[in-house]
């Protein structure tokens, strides 16, 4: 599931690239690039406004897919509850604490307060999550393209 997810990221930003560079990537798929010294295909070049604005949303998609694989890496655990630790998490718990016990983190470092933040964004209801993603998307949008 994490390799579909890096595969997607890296699709989505391919897809940006498209966007930017249609003919030279055409050319390089089709293998045409020394036929008509590099412009054999001519493809419609769109506006600029809809080339930006499809970048810019390929690009936060792209950076959404890679954000939930890092996510499901490093913070699988991140907001699960506290009945759910085994005893074996414990037992290696305890075990750490006694060999390090002169050791311990300041409790204001920038790990312990992006797992905070972590938490604290999927304590937040769903119809919440969904809504401000929308509108962020709806207001990217409206920014990005001018009405006419």
């Amino acid at each position: 599931m994490i390799i579909m997810f890096m595969v997607s990221a890296a699709w989505t930003f391919m897809m940006a690239a498209i966007q930017v560079h249609a003919d030279t990537i055409a050319n390089v798929v089709m293998n045409t690039t020394e036929f008509d010294n590099g412009e054999f295909w001519l493809l419609p070049s769109p506006e600029f406004s809809i080339v930006v604005c499809s970048v810019v949303l390929f690009s936060l998609f792209g950076i959404g897919y890679a954000g939930l694989a890092i996510m499901m890496i490093f913070f699988y655990r991140a907001g699960a509850p506290k009945e759910l630790t085994t005893d074996l998490d414990e037992l290696a718990t305890s075990k750490l604490t006694t060999l390090v016990a002169d050791t311990q983190l300041p409790s204001r470092s920038k790990w312990n307060i992006f797992h905070h933040a972590i938490v604290w964004a999927r304590e937040l209801p769903n119809d919440i999550r969904d809504h401000y993603f929308v509108s962020s998307l709806l207001i990217l949008y409206s920014l990005l393209i001018p009405a006419t």
